[in-house]
């Protein structure tokens, strides 16, 4: 995927005055442009962002059952079977009966699936890059970390 890094995102629009000092909705307004940005680099290769975060959970984490990853990436039930019937069209990810429990399906990502999260990788990158920008190495980092220490990174949990 090629995109030009170093042009700068357009900035998502401000917050009415009368909320803008909510900390959340600010992370909330700039979680859905993110969004929105990922999903427009990403459409090249036949994905959003959803499709992504499935994908690379299961390439990182290795075969899993659909449930553990709805489960891990609180993704409800309908949009997880509607996720990985999107990914197995694109022949990205494999279901599988889990062999000590016929009832679920393990998901395994296949060799193009492999590939494909390498490319998506790349335009996360990108947008990242641009979207962070002002912030600089230093303030990025920083916001990582803050962000980090907020939230809990449930796949390398386990």
């Amino acid at each position: 995927m090629k995109s030009s890094s170093s042009t700068p995102l357009e900035r998502p629009p401000a917050l009415p005055a009368a909320i803008a000092h909510h900390t959340g909705l600010l992370i909330y307004k700039l979680a859905q442009f993110m969004q929105e940005e990922l999903d427009r680099a990403l459409e090249t290769i036949g994905m959003k962002t959803r499709h992504y975060a499935v994908l690379s959970a299961v390439n990182y984490k290795g075969p899993m059952s659909q449930q553990a990853v709805g489960s891990k990436l609180n993704i409800d039930r309908a949009t997880m079977v509607a996720i990985v019937d999107h990914l197995e069209r694109l022949h990205l990810l494999e279901r599988r009966r889990n062999a000590n429990d016929r009832r679920l399906y393990d998901l395994t990502v296949t060799a193009s699936g492999q590939a494909t999260v390498l490319e998506a990788e790349q335009a996360v990158r990108e947008v990242e890059e641009r979207l962070f920008a002002p912030l600089g190495d230093q303030g990025r980092s920083t916001l990582h970390g803050l962000l980090s220490q907020l939230t809990q990174d449930q796949l390398s949990s386990d």
